[in-house]
Protein backbone atom coordinates (compact mmCIF):
# COMPACT_ATOMS: atom_id res chain seq x y z
CA UNK A 1 0.00 0.00 0.00
CA UNK A 2 1.76 2.68 -1.05
CA UNK A 3 3.01 5.73 1.74
CA UNK A 4 0.52 3.99 3.92
CA UNK A 5 1.43 4.63 7.61
CA UNK A 6 2.87 1.37 9.68
CA UNK A 7 4.36 0.62 13.02
CA UNK A 8 1.97 2.96 15.10
CA UNK A 9 2.32 5.96 13.22
CA UNK A 10 -1.58 6.38 11.95
CA UNK A 11 -3.45 3.98 14.94
CA UNK A 12 -6.67 4.17 15.75
CA UNK A 13 -7.16 6.67 18.93
CA UNK A 14 -6.64 2.85 21.12
CA UNK A 15 -3.40 2.68 19.75
CA UNK A 16 -2.08 -0.72 19.12
CA UNK A 17 -0.50 -1.59 15.58
CA UNK A 18 -3.79 -0.47 14.19
CA UNK A 19 -2.34 1.84 11.36
CA UNK A 20 -3.66 -0.51 8.72
CA UNK A 21 -6.91 -2.44 8.79
CA UNK A 22 -8.56 -5.01 6.76
CA UNK A 23 -12.50 -4.85 5.74
CA UNK A 24 -14.53 -7.15 3.49
CA UNK A 25 -18.45 -6.28 2.65
CA UNK A 26 -20.65 -7.23 -0.01
CA UNK A 27 -18.69 -5.26 -2.58
CA UNK A 28 -15.32 -6.82 -1.65
CA UNK A 29 -12.13 -6.22 0.30
CA UNK A 30 -11.08 -3.36 1.52
CA UNK A 31 -8.15 -1.48 3.29
CA UNK A 32 -8.68 1.21 5.71
CA UNK A 33 -5.45 3.28 6.17
CA UNK A 34 -4.02 6.95 6.46
CA UNK A 35 -0.77 8.43 4.52
CA UNK A 36 1.33 11.32 4.99
CA UNK A 37 0.19 12.70 2.24
CA UNK A 38 -3.50 12.74 3.71
CA UNK A 39 -2.18 14.34 6.93
CA UNK A 40 -3.37 11.38 8.98
CA UNK A 41 -7.20 11.60 7.48
CA UNK A 42 -8.60 8.12 6.69
CA UNK A 43 -8.30 6.79 3.47
CA UNK A 44 -9.83 3.61 2.05
CA UNK A 45 -8.99 1.39 -0.67
CA UNK A 46 -10.82 -1.35 -2.42
CA UNK A 47 -8.50 -4.00 -3.00
CA UNK A 48 -8.33 -6.79 -5.82
CA UNK A 49 -8.85 -10.38 -3.71
CA UNK A 50 -7.04 -11.86 -6.43
CA UNK A 51 -3.60 -10.17 -6.46
CA UNK A 52 -3.91 -7.13 -3.45
CA UNK A 53 -3.50 -4.42 -5.88
CA UNK A 54 -5.47 -1.33 -5.13
CA UNK A 55 -8.43 -0.87 -7.74
CA UNK A 56 -9.97 2.67 -6.44
CA UNK A 57 -8.91 5.04 -3.48
CA UNK A 58 -10.77 7.78 -1.30
CA UNK A 59 -9.75 9.91 1.18
CA UNK A 60 -12.22 11.30 4.10
CA UNK A 61 -11.69 13.96 5.86
CA UNK A 62 -12.05 12.20 9.02
CA UNK A 63 -8.79 11.89 11.19
CA UNK A 64 -8.32 7.82 11.68
CA UNK A 65 -6.73 8.87 15.47
CA UNK A 66 -9.47 10.86 16.50
CA UNK A 67 -12.08 7.04 15.99
CA UNK A 68 -11.91 4.22 17.80
CA UNK A 69 -12.25 1.77 15.01
CA UNK A 70 -13.65 1.40 11.47
CA UNK A 71 -15.84 -0.74 9.84
CA UNK A 72 -17.47 -1.18 6.28
CA UNK A 73 -20.93 -2.20 4.92
CA UNK A 74 -22.49 -1.86 1.39
CA UNK A 75 -19.55 0.25 0.07
CA UNK A 76 -19.67 2.89 3.02
CA UNK A 77 -17.19 3.50 5.84
CA UNK A 78 -18.49 3.88 9.48
CA UNK A 79 -16.23 5.32 12.32
CA UNK A 80 -17.07 4.19 15.96
CA UNK A 81 -16.27 7.30 18.68
CA UNK A 82 -14.88 5.61 21.40
CA UNK A 83 -13.11 2.44 22.35
CA UNK A 84 -13.71 2.57 26.17
CA UNK A 85 -17.05 4.70 26.71
CA UNK A 86 -20.03 2.29 27.29
CA UNK A 87 -22.29 4.86 25.39
CA UNK A 88 -19.88 5.17 22.04
CA UNK A 89 -21.25 6.49 18.77
CA UNK A 90 -21.20 5.27 15.16
CA UNK A 91 -20.29 8.95 14.27
CA UNK A 92 -19.53 8.93 10.58
CA UNK A 93 -19.83 7.63 7.67
CA UNK A 94 -19.03 7.88 3.94
CA UNK A 95 -20.10 6.57 0.82
CA UNK A 96 -17.58 5.57 -1.59
CA UNK A 97 -20.22 5.46 -3.78
CA UNK A 98 -21.16 8.82 -4.16
CA UNK A 99 -18.30 10.57 -2.55
CA UNK A 100 -20.36 11.69 0.52
CA UNK A 101 -19.40 11.99 4.23
CA UNK A 102 -22.11 12.61 6.49
CA UNK A 103 -21.78 12.91 10.19
CA UNK A 104 -23.83 10.44 12.69
CA UNK A 105 -25.01 9.51 15.91
CA UNK A 106 -25.92 6.21 15.98
CA UNK A 107 -25.55 4.75 19.65
CA UNK A 108 -23.10 1.68 19.84
CA UNK A 109 -22.84 0.37 23.01
CA UNK A 110 -19.05 -1.12 24.45
CA UNK A 111 -20.46 -3.73 26.59
CA UNK A 112 -16.94 -4.05 27.91
CA UNK A 113 -15.61 -1.17 27.60
CA UNK A 114 -12.42 -1.68 25.42
CA UNK A 115 -13.57 -2.48 22.03
CA UNK A 116 -10.52 -2.78 20.02
CA UNK A 117 -11.54 -4.85 16.86
CA UNK A 118 -14.89 -4.30 15.06
CA UNK A 119 -16.30 -5.51 11.96
CA UNK A 120 -19.11 -6.23 9.56
CA UNK A 121 -19.54 -10.23 8.43
CA UNK A 122 -21.36 -9.58 5.32
CA UNK A 123 -22.38 -13.85 5.53
CA UNK A 124 -24.47 -12.75 8.72
CA UNK A 125 -24.88 -9.38 8.35
CA UNK A 126 -23.71 -8.55 11.76
CA UNK A 127 -20.81 -6.60 13.62
CA UNK A 128 -18.42 -8.72 15.53
CA UNK A 129 -16.57 -7.06 17.84
CA UNK A 130 -13.26 -7.75 20.15
CA UNK A 131 -14.25 -5.87 23.23
CA UNK A 132 -11.77 -6.51 26.39
CA UNK A 133 -11.08 -9.96 26.06
CA UNK A 134 -15.01 -10.96 24.75
CA UNK A 135 -16.66 -11.73 21.14
CA UNK A 136 -19.37 -9.33 20.57
CA UNK A 137 -21.68 -9.24 18.17
CA UNK A 138 -24.22 -6.41 17.03
CA UNK A 139 -27.56 -7.22 15.48
CA UNK A 140 -28.12 -4.03 12.50
CA UNK A 141 -30.66 -2.34 10.53
CA UNK A 142 -29.45 -0.63 7.29
CA UNK A 143 -31.30 1.90 5.33
CA UNK A 144 -30.16 4.56 3.12
CA UNK A 145 -27.90 7.20 3.84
Amino acid sequence: IPGAGYHGQFPYSWGGYTDIDLAVDESGLWVIYSTDEAKGAIVLSKLNPENLELEQTWETNIRKQSVANAFIICGTLYTVSSYSSADATVNFAYDTGTGISKTLTIPFKNRYKYSSMIDYNPLEKKLFAWDNLNMVTYDIKLSKM
